[in-house]
């Protein structure tokens, strides 16, 4: 019969009262669970009892209870190491709290100080009871088949660390073998699980509650402008240490900061400034120079000790009760590993702990403020350690439900706990969700897809192989990633969240429809999303895009700084809207991050596990619901104009432009042979049908060479078609048709009165628009020029007249003052003519736009107004750069649309070579205008509209009209 169990009905269970010693309430909790436990299970267990609360000694009785064979304890360090082996060998504390009497035979410990060695170390292991190792030499013996078939029971210490690989491997290694699992503080530093079930949890409240912990005081230190931080800390310090000392309280102090470096640095301090006697202890001394500094300290030659994060496992001196925090943890689990030091009562001559610190926005632990002058410290800390217990048990239920969908591959290892993602989702609106549907093809290998029906979650995980960079031979080397994907859907308010490592827009789309149905969802509208700012306080505003919906100088605005709201004013919201946002706040219990975009995406700079992401959908899922919600950020960002969901389309819309990207990146289409043009999305003419605007509708028609076939877009933004047979552009790698093209890049409308619309939101223009003013009409003698003011241009059937495109060109080759004249014609035109004049330290360029008079009356031709205004503002894109402008005339010249009248393309670039600005002239050729007429309200709205958005352009800096 082995040691342990021979020994184990000499065990007694003494309950420690007022009179006796005995086992404490969280010893005897976890000795019967650890009993519980294994009498019907051999998985992992994990024992969780805070630093001080004795578990030491219920690590010594487990082998007792269970009648192991062999115990390897395996420590973090070698001074834990030591502590054990010599607790173990002569089990003077099972003894003295009366556990055993004193006639038990003590159990054989060998302390493994190096790796194992099968000559030196075989027969010592062999001859004994228990082996306490580090885990370097641990990991060797448990890769030694033959020395690990005689251990029976690994008990781990301090089992934070046991995700960590060498832990992992022994534990792995150690197949047949009970493991038990003890630790202070069952949470990890990088949030790894770890692998035992919690079988016994002793709260940290409970600690207090029974005299385990004693008080725990806060004393803050309020910094003086000109006062240096660690000098007045030391200052404070050294009167708390003499103060406890008259009060007859055997103290000691710990000065603790981050680093070597600092620990020299405030050693030298507290000796200038202080009375204090203090010594440094870092990981460059010796185990021996530590002890001895040890033993000066328990023996008062000493005040304390000045350390980085030394003594912080398995060091226990009860008078080490004061701490000067020069810097904090920043993690609950190093921070209650460190209060844990200071808040024991087992010793004589004790008084409370007290921690001093500088009470500034920095003393965080965890996003949490728990060092706050008004703060009860000891009730944070307790909750702190309670909720973070709870809330990982919690993940773990949480993560039960998930069950396999299908045929998977990835490794049986993965882990749903080891799971942890940055915060971020694209967000659809939708009423129908099926979650057993099948995850869709998304051109990626589908390693595993676990399904949650209780909460309508789904996590995928996929993988895709691309070859390197370096590498042009297929299939030899590949590089492999993988993708994760959590998709929720909140029943709640119909909200579908998409956490998508992969950031494609098509892979949203796929998903969505996959879940939802095709077209069966909606992205969610600005004035929505922007709801997830509400109840939220403290705003600092760091990162911000700004939507311009006058200025064609800068579309797209982007201000990273402290505070960028402070940059807008008054003035910004009239040619300026919200684009994206992210930010710093404060809830009512945390300081946050959140950032929201256009594209109907949330994003935070937190991570967290599954269960906290679901968490967090689900309550910005109800902030952008909430119609009542109201968003006051009480910076200038609440200057801007926040757009608002459309009830119905606008019957006043003139134009449309296109999307930024499709300017800055035009995709090219594919021939009606599906070959690849040299055409692009800026080719296809496209114009609104404005006889056939509706409510909930906008009708457009594209045409490219001698195809033609309708559009519509719906209230909500999406574009559809009858076609079947539609044009087609190539982006990336896609093949899109157009009506995909435009949902993923979709048109922006403008009204009169210069709203702009974009999805189903619309915003409204906080500008004020004057009359257009008559005289900017410049009346043409058409007649004197022949000209036919119903021809825009000649074809083959009206040879014989003159056409306003004509005249125009015969007016500018007249003005010897125009440098260069230019006729661009068919569509992706620049303008119909181009003048460019030089001279007074400017490039002048002016666009000519012309439009036939298809109505028999003078000013009553609105649709050929509303073409022509909408060519006019379109151009502009055009004159932003000098490079930008010369490119584009040497695509249309290569294509054969573009004609020097005067000047040649080669002495033009010369010219913008040069550094000198350029700026345009906008000039609308419309002879059914006339300042001799009255002009209808309809067509002065939108005159007034193109003259403001124009002159306020940034990039031309005249509008006029040649009229009748």
């Amino acid at each position: 019969m082995y040691y342990f169990e021979q020994n184990y009905d000499n065990i007694r269970y003494p309950k420690s009262n007022t009179k006796n010693t005995g086992l404490r309430n969280a010893q005897l909790g976890a000795i019967h669970a650890i009993a519980a436990f294994f009498s019907t299970r051999n998985d992992p267990a994990l024992v969780t009892m805070p630093t001080g609360t004795g578990k030491t000694a219920v690590m010594m009785i487990a082998p007792y209870l269970l009648g192991a064979k062999k115990v390897l304890i395996v420590t973090p360090t070698k001074l834990v190491r030591s502590q054990i082996a010599e607790d173990f060998k002569s089990l003077v504390i099972l003894k003295s709290i009366g556990v055993f009497n004193s006639e038990v035979d003590n159990p054989r410990i060998y302390e493994l100080k190096r790796k194992y060695d099968y000559n030196k170390h075989r027969n010592f292991i062999k001859d004994c009871d228990v082996v306490v190792s580090t885990p370097q030499c641990a990991l060797t013996i448990s890769k030694d088949e033959e020395i690990r078939e005689l251990f029976d029971f690994i008990i781990v210490d301090e089992a934070h660390h046991e995700p960590a690989i060498t832990w992992r491997n022994i534990l792995s290694n150690m197949v047949h073998s009970k493991k038990l699992l003890f630790t202070a503080t069952p949470f990890r530093l990088d949030d790894k699980k770890i692998k035992g079930e919690l079988i016994y949890n002793y709260p940290l409240s409970f600690a207090f509650r029974d005299g385990i912990f004693g008080e725990i005081k806060f004393i803050p230190v309020d910094i003086g402008k000109d006062e240096d931080k660690d000098i007045e800390l030391a200052k404070v310090a050294e009167g708390v240490f003499f103060n406890d000392k008259e009060a007859g309280f055997k103290h000691c102090l710990m000065v603790r900061t981050k680093s070597r470096n600092e620990a020299q640095k405030l050693l030298s301090i507290y000796q200038r400034h202080t009375k204090l006697e203090l010594e440094l202890v870092d990981s460059s001394r010796t185990k021996k120079a530590v002890d001895e500094t040890i033993l000066k300290l328990k023996t008062s030659e000493i005040d304390g000790v000045v350390c980085v994060d030394m003594m912080a496992e398995g060091f226990d001196f009860p008078n080490l009760k004061i701490a000067a925090i020069h810097t904090p943890h920043k993690t609950l689990a190093t921070t209650l590993q460190f209060i844990g030091r200071f808040a024991r009562t087992n010793s004589d001559k004790i008084g409370s702990a007290k921690f001093i610190a500088v009470n500034d926005e920095e003393l965080l632990i965890e996003n949490k403020k728990l060092f706050s002058s008004d703060a009860v410290w000891q009730d944070l800390i307790v909750n702190l350690s309670d909720e973070k217990i709870n809330n990982d048990e919690e993940d773990k239920e949480y993560l039960k439900k998930f069950q396999s969908q299908g045929n998977t591959i990835v490794n049986e290892e993965f882990s749903l706990f080891s799971i942890r993602t940055n915060y971020h989702a694209r967000i659809y609106r939708t009423i129908k969700f099926d979650i057993n549907k099948t995850f869709p093809d998304i051109d990626q290998i589908i390693e595993k897809v676990l399904v949650s029906k209780s909460d309508n979650t789904i996590i995928a995980v996929t993988s895709e192989r691309k070859l390197p960079r370096w590498s042009t031979n297929d299939g030899v080397f590949t590089d492999v990633n993988y993708n994760l994907f959590v998709i929720h859907y909140q029943e709640k308010t119909n909200l579908l969240f998409i956490n998508s490592h992969k950031k494609n827009e098509k892979i949203y789309e796929n998903i969505a429809d996959a879940f939802c149905g095709k077209n069966q969802y909606e992205k969610i509208i600005k004035s929505n999303i922007h709801r997830v700012l509400s109840n939220l306080t403290g705003f600092e505003i760091f990162n911000s895009g700004l939507t311009n919906r006058i200025s064609e100088g800068e579309s797209y605005k982007t201000s990273a700084g402290p505070d960028v709201s402070r940059a807008i004013d008054s003035s910004s919201g009239q040619l300026y809207s919200p684009g994206h946002v992210f930010c710093k706040a404060q809830s009512a219990d945390a300081n946050l991050t959140i950032g929201y975009s256009s594209s109907s995406k949330i994003w935070s700079s937190a991570y967290g596990t599954v269960k906290e992401m679901i968490l967090w959908f689900d309550i910005n899922g109800e902030k952008i619901t909430n119609k009542k919600a109201e968003v006051k950020t009480h910076t200038n960002y609440d200057l801007l104009p926040m757009p608002k969901e459309m009830e119905k389309i606008p019957s006043n819309i003139f134009m449309f432009n296109y999307s930024e990207n499709s300017y800055l990146n035009p995709h090219n289409l594919f021939s009606r042979e599906q070959h690849l043009s040299n055409d692009t999305i800026l080719d296809i003419d496209i114009k609104i049908q404005f006889d056939s605007i509706k409510d909930n509708r906008i009708c457009l028609k594209a045409k490219y060479g001698s195809k033609s076939y309708l559009l519509c877009r719906d209230l909500a933004g999406r574009y559809s078609t009858s076609e079947k047979d539609e044009l087609f552009l190539k982006v990336g790698r896609e093949k899109l048709s157009l009506t995909e093209y435009l949902n993923q890049y979709p048109l922006l409308f403008f009204t009169s009165d210069l709203e702009v619309i974009t999805g189903r939101e619309i915003t409204k223009s906080s500008s004020s628009l004057s009359a257009f003013d008559l005289n900017k009409i410049k009346r043409i003698e058409w007649a004197n020029y022949n000209t036919d003011i119903t021809l825009e241009f000649r074809s083959s059937k009206t040879m014989d007249k003159n056409s306003i495109q004509d005249t125009i060109g015969d007016l500018l080759i007249e003005n010897e003052d125009n440098v260069y004249v230019i006729f661009d014609h068919s569509t992706g035109e620049i303008a119909d003519y181009i003048a460019i004049k030089l001279g007074g330290n400017c490039i002048n360029v002016e666009f000519y736009h012309a439009k036939g008079m298809s109505s028999k009356h003078f000013n009553s031709s609105v649709g050929d107004i509303y073409e022509v205004m909408g060519q006019c503002v379109k151009s502009l894109i055009w004159i932003k750069s000098k490079a930008s402008f010369e490119k584009k005339i040497k695509e249309r010249q290569k294509s054969g649309h573009c004609e020097f009248k005067r000047g040649t393309l080669d002495g033009l670039a010369d010219e913008l070579s040069k550094n000198i600005p350029m700026r345009g002239k906008i000039i609308a050729v419309q002879p059914s205008l006339t300042s001799s007429k009255n002009i209808p309200d309809k067509i002065g709205e939108v005159l007034s509209a193109v003259n403001f958005k124009i002159n306020n352009s940034g990039v031309a800096n005249e509008f006029i009209i040649w009229g009748s």
